[in-house]
Formats: C-alpha cells, structure tokens, sequence
C-alpha cells in the first residue's frame, strides 16, 4: 500500500493495471494497494517526477482492493463467531467503508462481521466522511498506524484527533474491546 501526493483523477491513467485504488484521504491525497514489487516500481516512477509517495508495510498484503476478498471470506467466518449479533451503528460514528449514498444500507448501519469485512477489503472513503465530521467532534483513528490525523486537522480543525494505538505494535486491548468501542458510538 502506498500514500501519494496528488488525486485520483491525476494518476489513474498512470497507475498500473495490477494497482487500485484503496483510499482517499484528501482531495490531494490518496492510497493504492497492489502486489509489493508493481507497487515499488509504481513509486519509484512517480517520485522521479517530483511526486510525494510513501510506501506503507502491509505485511505483503493488499488492503481495501480486490486482493483481500479470498482473505475476507475466511474473515468474515471468523468474526461469525466474535460478531454474532448485529448491532445498530450511532450516527455519531461515521463510515468511511461505503460512499455516503450507501450509508443507509444494513452492511453499513450495523456492526457485524460484514460490516468489519467491508473495512478490510472496500476502498476508504475518507475525505468525504471527514466532511461529516462536527467542529469540536472528538475523532477516533484505530489502526496500526496514524496516518490520517493530518487530514482530519487540515479538514476540521477544531476536531481533537486520538489514534488509538501510540506506539507501533502496543495495542491497548482495553482501548479496542467491543464493549469500549460500543461505548464511545452508541447514546
């Protein structure tokens, strides 16, 4: 996975064919995901013309693209047994897994194992989810890496931003158990 520092619309017709889409974070910012080497090469490309772009580690995997769906089958078996009741999203907690238009949607209204499948294989919606967010919202960022705390600053910048793991690989199970997270987002 990778982070660059232009548009969609400015590279899609430059990006290789094995390379897709995963995420936009700004309207200057977006993520694609693709096999390891096509990645690299694609980078090394746009940095040579002036372009910003950092490699992400995924651990050879490619997340929010086409690549994790065989993946995501044996996901969403899994969390059948840690998810096994759906429970309603507050409107408070904003899906950047679906385009706005879809937000009413079961697989994006409830928490289930489709919705947690649904973070790992669909592209990020970011930047058009961040415009939903209130001033003075406290935002939560849960992932291995903090890397959207700038776009929410730049975005809403009265919005406190927390990432939720500080140091790489220190989890706080505490932070991430469902009964936290259910706390935070549901009335």
């Amino acid at each position: 996975m990778a982070t660059i520092g232009l548009p969609w619309k400015d590279i899609q017709t430059m990006c290789p064919p094995d390379i897709y889409l995963s995420g936009e974070n700004s309207q200057s910012n977006i993520m694609v995901s693709g096999p390891s080497e096509s990645l690299k090469s694609f980078a090394k490309k746009l940095q040579m013309n002036g372009v910003f772009v950092r490699l992400l580690e995924t651990c050879e995997f490619a997340p929010h693209s086409p690549y994790m769906d065989a993946a995501c089958e044996l996901l969403r078996d899994y969390l059948k047994e840690i998810v096994p009741i759906k429970t309603l999203r507050s409107s408070k907690w904003l899906a950047t897994n679906a385009l706005e238009e879809d937000w009413g949607s079961p697989e994006v209204q409830y928490f289930s194992d489709v919705y947690i499948t649904n973070v790992v294989k669909n592209q990020v919606h970011f930047y058009k989810a961040v415009l939903h967010i209130p001033h003075n919202s406290v935002v939560l960022e849960i992932s291995p890496r903090a890397t959207l705390g700038m776009f929410v600053k730049e975005t809403v910048p009265s919005a406190k931003y927390l990432h939720c793991i500080p140091k790489k690989d220190k989890v706080n199970p505490a932070i991430l158990s469902k009964q936290n997270l259910q706390s935070l987002f549901n009335p």
